[in-house]
């Protein structure tokens, strides 16, 4: 069995942000900076997943 990661707040706001961002970051380079899976990141910027947490 693995050990899930769980992000906090702060670096799910910021994920979001630099998603979002202009110049944005993808999928990929997000999941490898946080340490988490590609369907994690996607899941928290489309809020399927921490949808309680607003910037």
């Amino acid at each position: 069995m693995t050990r899930r990661k769980v992000l906090t707040k702060d670096q799910v706001k910021q994920i979001r942000s630099e998603h979002s961002n202009k110049r944005g970051y993808g999928y990929k380079s997000l999941s490898e900076k946080y340490g988490v899976g590609l369907s994690t990141i996607r899941d928290v910027v489309k809020y399927y997943t921490y949808a309680g947490v607003y910037p």
